[in-house]
Order: C-alpha cells, then structure tokens, then sequence
C-alpha cells in the first residue's frame, strides 16, 4: 500500500464524515502523476464514502459521489452488510433515495426484498412515499418470498403511516 494511495482517500472518508463538501469536491478531482481517488476504498468497517455521506445524510455529497465515474452503487459493507439502497432507505431519506434511483445500474433489492416492502415492514414513510415515485415500482402492494405483502406487514407491525402512504 503506498502512502500517496492512502492518504486522499484517507482524507475523502473524512471530508464525507464532516460534511466538507469543497473538500470532498477538491479530492475527487485531485489528481498525481496518474493517480486517481478510489472511491471505493473501504473502511475499516467495509463503507465506502457513499455508505459516509448516506449515513450522514448530506445530499450534496451524496450527488458528488454519485458523478465520479467509478462509484460502485451496489457496493455492500462488508461489517454492517448494508448497500447505498438499504443506508437509504434505513435513513428515510427521500432525496437521497431518489438519486440512488436514478442509477440504472442500481440493485433493485434489499435484503433478498424489493425495497417497498423492506421500507414498508420498517415503517420508513419518507422512503416509502419515494419508491411509490420510482418508475422501477410498478407494484404498490409487492410481496415478499413467503407471499407477505408491503401493506399487510407495514399493518401487522404496527406501521400505519407507511400503510397509509401506499394505499393513497
């Protein structure tokens, strides 16, 4: 691991962690010699700054990210075993989610779950109401593999706004 590798990527997870977005802007351009920022490098958590900046709920940096050519949007912590998807909609995130949704490379599950249902069993309204917006969810009652439905268990697990939210 050579140092110049390791520090603007050291640098990256922090600017994302303190929500510098000048900073953040600066790295993803930095450029020495031939080196590029790998912006999928790994924490010692298995995030990468995308996992950061959903959990820290920072639009903007978010959007940073999600124009570097070689952002991995289905990259999976291996610690925490969360997708971008999954921080997303696990944040309620409307607006973060609708940019992850953009992404016509973006693994449309959670969990093994179509994303409705997941926010759905959760109670994740703001999500919820965000996928019913999504051209990919052409099904507001999705089941899960043993034949549950997103409102049925958005109902049984006490979630009425979420159950509200897909029946409007």
């Amino acid at each position: 691991h050579n140092e110049l590798y390791s520090i603007p990527t050291t640098a990256l997870m922090r600017a994302v962690e303190e929500n510098h977005l000048q900073i953040v802007q600066v790295l993803l351009r930095y450029k020495y010699a031939h080196f590029d920022i790998d912006v999928n490098l790994e924490d010692d958590d298995g995030n990468i700054a995308l996992h950061l900046a959903i959990e820290e709920n920072n639009l903007e940096i978010v959007e940073e990210l999600l124009s570097h050519a070689s952002i991995d949007v289905n990259r999976v912590s291996n610690v925490s075993m969360q997708s971008p998807l999954m921080c997303a909609i696990r944040n309620d995130s409307a607006d973060i989610l609708h940019c992850l949704l953009e992404r016509e490379e973006l693994d449309f599950s959670v969990d093994g779950e179509h994303p409705l249902y997941y926010a759905a069993k959760h109670g994740f309204v703001e999500s919820v109401r965000a996928l019913l917006e999504c051209s990919r969810v052409n099904d507001t009652n999705v089941e899960n593999a043993f034949g549950f439905t997103s409102l049925g268990t958005a109902l049984n697990n006490g979630h009425e706004e979420a159950a509200l939210a897909l029946i409007s």
